[in-house]
């Protein structure tokens, strides 16, 4: 009776430690590849033309011709996804789109993953 308790015990926190770390991975392969990569994007939201000034970002997606990068717009009037492309590694990144994912004036209704809280982010 003993081991049938300890199996559900240990089947429990295997279940739990694998949803946890499913629901980490976005948060850390995000910190890698802005860690690794971030530099390169710093200043390209100035290429969307309505972001202004940036809190922080992070590259949530990279790839050697294409990146997705999340900026959150200081003061947090806006979150956006910035898309780029470039033909190989030796071009300049370009913008390829950006969509609002969130905006403290209303006028957007999308979610972001992985979702970061700017209050939490220095």
């Amino acid at each position: 009776m003993k081991f049938l308790k300890n199996k559900k015990r240990l089947i429990i926190i295997i279940v739990a430690l694998v949803l946890i770390c499913i629901l980490a991975f976005p948060y850390i392969k995000a910190e890698y590849y802005t860690y690794k990569y971030g530099e390169q994007f710093e200043d390209l939201y100035l290429l969307t033309n309505m972001i202004s000034d940036v809190e922080f970002y992070r590259v949530v997606e990279y790839a050697d011709t294409r990146a997705k990068v999340y900026y959150v717009e200081s003061g947090g009037l806006t979150t956006n996804y910035v898309y780029f492309i470039r033909g190989d590694e030796s071009e300049e990144w370009k913008m390829s789109n950006w969509e609002t994912i969130w905006s403290k004036y209303g006028s957007a209704s999308d979610a972001a993953w992985p979702y970061y809280f700017k209050d939490f982010i220095q």
